[in-house]
């Protein structure tokens, strides 16, 4: 298109859903995500253990674990894209390794379907 003066002008750019979705997907704090899941299942009715000093928690311990009769859910919780630190790999391999819990998971803000699905 032409505008004013025979300069180009270029017409407003759609924002495709995908680019919104990662937008305010990538827009989410972890904590407010770690608040959300909390309330979450303690709506649900289990009972959550997290940590307000990662300080005095061993080095890459998961965020959040989650029991319920007997079940015991262990999941760490990261921001959209956010990586897994070698730590907390390490804590994820253990958790796995025993048998004792479900998952362990790695949630980010994209990860709600699968969320509500384990905390049935």
């Amino acid at each position: 298109a032409v505008g004013a003066g025979g300069a180009a002008v270029s017409a407003p750019r759609a924002v495709r859903e995908g680019d919104f979705r990662r937008q305010v997907l990538e827009s989410v704090p972890e904590k407010s995500f770690q608040t959300q899941v909390v309330r979450e299942a303690k709506g649900r009715g289990w009972l959550v253990f997290y940590t307000t000093i990662a300080l005095r928690s061993p080095e890459g311990f998961l965020d959040l674990l989650f029991l319920r009769g007997q079940r015991l859910v262990v999941a760490e919780l990261k921001r959209y894209g956010g990586k897994v630190t070698e730590k907390q790999r390490l804590w994820l391999f253990y958790w796995w390794q025993s048998g004792r819990c479900d998952g362990p998971f790695v949630w980010d803000a994209s990860c709600w379907l699968q969320i509500g699905a384990v905390l049935r």
